[in-house]
């Protein structure tokens, strides 16, 4: 059921990996929380800790991407394949090796949408949303729409991105 279940969260999703400008903060917009629990106290504190760690481990990453940082991308990721706009990659380095060159280290992001659901014990997914815009090293604007989904995993009590997929739709 639980391959099932991240398999449909796979095809269902998008995902975006480009960086943000290193000198910007990370600002939300709007972080929706989903927490589906038993009724019992200590299950539902137990549940928002949780959320809290998704909510900076994507914080993190998302960091990590805005200044190009990637050891501390990839420290987000365990070494699962990741997808990007329909294309697999082995894992999180094999992508970040090919999309990093494009950059010219100025990124704007706008517009930031966060939301994660925890599905169970010890599972949760996540969706994400931005507007960004770059300059690409051959000095072309790019301006586009960018969408994520992951799939993340409570592993030695630590929550770590077991799965991704990227999506990009340029304006």
């Amino acid at each position: 059921m639980k391959k099932v279940f991240l398999t449909a969260c796979l095809l269902t999703g998008s995902l975006l990996a480009v960086a943000q400008q290193p000198d910007i903060q990370y600002k939300t917009k709007k972080i929706t929380r989903t927490y589906s629990v038993d009724a019992d106290e200590a299950a539902v504190v137990a549940s928002e800790k949780d959320g809290k760690m998704i909510e900076d481990l994507l914080k993190r990453r998302f960091r990590a991407t805005g200044k190009l940082d990637t050891k501390g991308i990839v420290a987000c990721y365990d070494a699962s394949p990741v997808y990007v706009s329909g294309e697999k990659f082995a894992n999180i380095s094999a992508y970040l090796t090919q999309s990093m060159p494009m950059f010219n280290g100025k990124l704007e992001v706008d517009n930031h949408h966060l939301k994660y659901e925890m599905q169970d014990v010890g599972f949760a997914t996540a969706e994400e949303n931005y507007d960004y815009a770059f300059v690409a090293k051959d000095g072309k604007a790019v301006k586009g729409t960018a969408l994520a989904t992951y799939v993340v995993k409570k592993r030695n009590n630590q929550w770590i991105i077991i799965q991704q997929h990227l999506s990009f739709k340029r304006a």
